[in-house]
């Protein structure tokens, strides 16, 4: 349930609104639309098209270069994968994972911390990375020639993927000069 969410893993919008509710003692009881006397006016609001709705969000990409961000955003909105995830975000999750085509199942698990914003994909404060720009994210990521250990913490500050700690190990263990550098075993 909501409030039971860590406030960390909560993605940003989902941040504020449990910041706000705090100081108060509330318990959250559903109730049918039959049983409700008076309907609000979110109950009663005709279905149509999808309206955009503004919300005081401001994410700082401070890891990309304008013209990188704009690379990522044409690529995120070209990939098959990523073009589903997005509709699945903004429309809504189903009820039950099985629901879900299989390509997104892996998704599931972390579905309340998905965001989509300015075309990308977020997970909490992370952007989703299509598979058309990885290995550049990896090569600048690995850029200074650290361990594996420290290139993880450098992902995790800003970019997600399903298979990210693989492919980063993977790359520092095929790096000539990391391997060159790397203490010899006694």
């Amino acid at each position: 349930m909501i409030q039971h969410k860590h406030l960390v893993a909560a993605p940003p919008r989902l941040q504020r609104m449990l910041l706000r509710l705090q100081p108060y003692s509330l318990t959250i009881v559903y109730r049918p639309g039959k049983d409700v006397p008076v309907a609000d006016c979110l109950s009663r609001r005709p279905l149509g098209p999808p309206e955009h709705i503004p919300l005081d969000l401001q994410i700082n990409f401070v890891q990309f270069a304008p013209d990188r961000l704009s690379q990522l955003k044409e690529e995120t909105a070209k990939d098959a994968e990523f073009a589903a995830l997005r509709e699945v975000v903004v429309r809504g999750w189903p009820e039950r994972r099985r629901d879900l085509p299989r390509h997104l199942q892996s998704y599931w698990a972390f579905r309340d911390e998905l965001a989509v914003e300015d075309g990308l994909i977020l997970k909490g404060e992370r952007i989703l990375i299509p598979k058309s720009m990885r290995e550049y994210i990896l090569s600048k990521l690995h850029e200074s020639h650290q361990d594996i250990e420290k290139t993880r913490l450098r992902a995790k500050a800003s970019v997600y993927w399903e298979s990210i700690n693989d492919d980063i190990e993977d790359m520092v263990k095929d790096c000539t000069v990391c391997q060159e550098r790397k203490p010899s075993q006694p």
